[in-house]
């Protein structure tokens, strides 16, 4: 098992993760996208994320616009890192 292959708390391991469709799979766990409660970030606009908080502390981001395309899955500790980014503008 390389470094890249270590499970995190939730027993899942991002190099693994694989995307199928409306699925998200991990060699333990598949969630069907279609299943889930999905939020608007922003109800004021059409253009935005919708965010889909899962079992086990997963996250799940896609498109409201078009909520077939492909869907970004996060561990807790992506999820973590990923909106400790967006706080400190990191993505301007």
């Amino acid at each position: 098992m390389t470094d890249s292959h270590v499970p995190d708390k939730a027993g899942l391991c991002a190099g693994c993760r694989e995307q199928h469709g409306r699925e998200i799979r991990w060699p333990c766990l598949t969630i069907e996208l279609g299943a889930v409660h999905w939020t608007k970030v922003d109800r004021d606009s059409d253009d935005c994320v919708e965010v889909a908080f899962l079992n086990g502390g997963l996250v799940a981001l896609r498109n409201s616009i078009d909520p077939d395309s492909p869907t970004v899955a996060f561990t807790p500790s992506e999820w973590t890192a990923f909106t400790d980014a967006v706080r400190a503008g990191e993505f301007r």
